[in-house]
């Protein structure tokens, strides 16, 4: 799965807050912060934080079948 620039920054510093916090504690706009964008920006490659951790978990999965 390709994901732009962008995209990735926001996935890295969604997996850097998930690893300190519950995903129910973390906000749009933690990530937004974290990745040095704006909540107009991470709304237009992603509907919430749930979904960024499917993107994750999707990636996750294609990697292990290339192993």
């Amino acid at each position: 799965m390709y994901v732009n620039k962008t995209e990735q920054r926001i996935i890295d510093s969604f997996v850097s807050l998930y690893k300190q916090k519950p995903l129910n504690k973390i906000r749009a706009i933690e990530i937004c912060e974290a990745a040095g964008i704006t909540r107009t920006t991470f709304y237009t490659y992603f509907e919430s934080v749930g979904h960024v951790l499917s993107l994750v978990e999707q990636q996750t999965r294609e990697d292990q079948d290339r192993i």
